[in-house]
């Protein structure tokens, strides 16, 4: 059991991602609670992780000792954070998977809604995200949340792919379709006042690196904007860009996307 206190910063993660998949694995572990789920394409497979921690959550409790997520429609849950509890102050209750639903009541008013899970497979992390931990990330770029979106807006437009290159103080982003190519570079810069730590983008180069992503994903991505100021990307060389968001200090949004090999045939 936890108490979301507000309920607001809840009710943002479901808005990250209510448009881009239906059904979320949530789950109450002894580290917090957590939302998974993968988003596949023709161009591979996403893989986002969202959790808000334990030490952040009011009479935060949980029974299992081993996961036991449970498979939720999360347009049915943001639809009851986006009715008539204002303050949302709710206290949410994940039962064991034996008894398959998820308890919210509401301290506002006399409501409890039940939610019975979903039939579906369990969920697996994919084999390309499941050793990242162990692998060495050639680069690692923090800036402004609001800019990485207009970036991906913008050459989105452009064509189904961006590269992103990341070269000693300097990050670029690439793209290119027939005779018209777009980039956007984004160079180190030094944080003078702490007020303006929100605008500057930090770049972290082990080694240069290139990746190129699906557009659709990089968007993808974007959708949990409003959940932070910065952003970070992780670039691991051949494999997958993560895309991070840290929501304030109670959790974090994690958007594990795939690298694309370029088509380097001749049209």
């Amino acid at each position: 059991m936890l108490r979301l206190k507000p309920g607001g910063i809840f009710k943002k993660v479901c808005e990250a991602i209510k448009d881009v998949t239906h059904n979320v694995y949530f789950d109450l572990t002894e580290k917090g609670l957590f939302m998974r789920f993968l988003h596949s394409s023709s161009s591979g497979a996403a893989w986002v992780e969202m959790l808000l921690l334990s030490d952040y959550l009011e009479d935060y409790r949980s029974d299992h000792k081993v996961s036991m997520p449970m498979n939720m429609n999360i347009n049915d849950v943001y639809e009851i954070f986006d009715g008539d509890h204002n303050d949302y102050n709710g206290v949410i209750a994940l039962m064991s998977i034996t008894s398959g639903f998820l308890a919210f009541n509401f301290e506002d008013s006399i409501t409890c809604l039940n939610m019975h899970s979903a039939d579906a497979p369990p969920l697996s992390v994919p084999p390309e995200y499941r050793d990242l931990a162990n692998l060495e990330f050639h680069a690692r770029v923090k800036m402004p949340a609001l800019k990485f979106e207009h970036i991906c807006a913008k050459l989105g437009l452009i064509d189904k792919t961006v590269r992103i290159s990341v070269k000693e103080d300097t990050v670029e982003f690439l793209t290119y379709c027939f005779s018209i190519e777009a980039s956007v570079v984004c160079k180190q810069t030094s944080i003078d006042k702490s007020e303006d730590e929100f605008k500057c983008v930090e770049i972290q180069t082990i080694k240069p690196v290139s990746l190129t992503l699906d557009v659709k994903h990089l968007k993808l991505s974007t959708k949990a904007t409003p959940l932070s100021n910065t952003t970070t990307l992780t670039l691991y060389p051949g494999k997958v860009l993560v895309v991070e968001y840290n929501v304030g200090n109670i959790g974090y949004a994690k958007y594990h996307l795939p690298h694309q090999e370029e088509n380097t045939e001749e049209v």
